[in-house]
């Protein structure tokens, strides 16, 4: 595994917000009509979670108030880069229409992600590892007066009982008369393994 980088995971939401549009406008009835209550529902919804995020003052964001929001949650406010494109028309007739848009727009622009890196955990514990036992390897090689440990027996080292402190990952080693111990550990509240 050493040099081989860990699977990072990453996701696209492409999603169009279109509905907006007033009903009476639109001409639509029955079943039609109810859908785009429903869309429109979903669109005041994420309206609010927009406004919860560009306010800083907030302490809850409403992201479970609807499906469209939960599912836009990682990108509003979260470990994403968003992308928001707001279509407007130039005609007369739609200009009430554009301007929603561009009221709904305006304050997605001041939404704040921070993205980074998703890794699983586990890889990231294995190459600390990693990195802990090449800095033990390097301590013993300076201490044995080589840099190829590769085969070699260990002899009892002049050393006090503690040649080196654990690091934040958990590694300690101790020296026993003719014994190297390595203890591993993930925190604090684990019990070492020897």
């Amino acid at each position: 595994l050493q040099g081989v980088r860990a699977p990072m995971a990453a996701k696209l939401n492409l999603v169009d917000l279109a509905g907006s549009e007033r009903q009476s406008r639109t001409g639509a009835t029955g079943e039609r009509l109810n859908r785009a209550t429903k869309i429109n529902l979903s669109l005041s919804a994420l309206g609010n979670v927009i406004s919860a995020l560009v306010d800083g003052r907030c302490r809850h964001i409403p992201s479970r108030d609807s499906r469209l929001t939960r599912l836009l949650q990682d990108s509003l406010g979260g470990n994403t880069r968003t992308l928001m494109v707001a279509c407007v028309s130039p005609a007369d007739d739609s200009c009430e229409e554009s301007l929603s848009t561009l009221r709904y727009a305006n304050p997605a622009k001041n939404i704040r992600n921070k993205p980074c890196i998703n890794e699983d955990p586990k890889d990231v514990l294995l190459r600390e590892y990693q990195e802990e036992v090449k800095k033990l390897k390097a301590i013993l090689a300076e201490h044995m007066g080589t840099s190829d440990l590769s085969g070699r027996r260990l002899e009892p080292l002049p050393l006090s009982p503690h040649l080196w402190s654990p690091g934040p990952v958990g590694v300690a080693m101790f020296f026993l008369g003719t014994h190297l111990l390595c203890s591993l550990a993930r925190n604090s509240a684990d019990s070492p393994t020897q």
